[in-house]
């Protein structure tokens, strides 16, 4: 199970859990660059999770803008699906 969202309601935080297929089903219904990244992502992170291409790396092979990288980055980061480590350095959190 994945968090995918967490969303402030009268102070409480609702939480969606669900599994990383049916979040992967998800993110391509809603945004085709957001699951083309986190695809990439599941597929290319390392046995720690750790990230160890750049964005601008990931945006060339992909095929998308960095800026492009850099916004569902921290997209994703605010979902708790990445975690910021230190520049350039990202660890997947799910």
């Amino acid at each position: 199970m994945l968090l995918l969202s967490c969303k402030t309601i009268n102070s409480k935080k609702d939480i969606v859990l669900i599994d990383r297929h049916s979040f992967l089903r998800l993110l391509q219904e809603f945004n085709s660059k957001q699951y083309k990244v986190i695809s990439y992502i599941f597929k290319n992170a390392n046995e720690q999770k750790l990230i160890l291409k750049t964005q601008s790396e990931i945006a060339e092979k992909l095929e998308l803008s960095t800026y492009s990288i850099n916004k569902i980055f921290k997209e994703f980061i605010k979902l708790n699906i990445l975690g910021k480590i230190k520049n350039g350095k990202y660890i997947l959190l799910i």
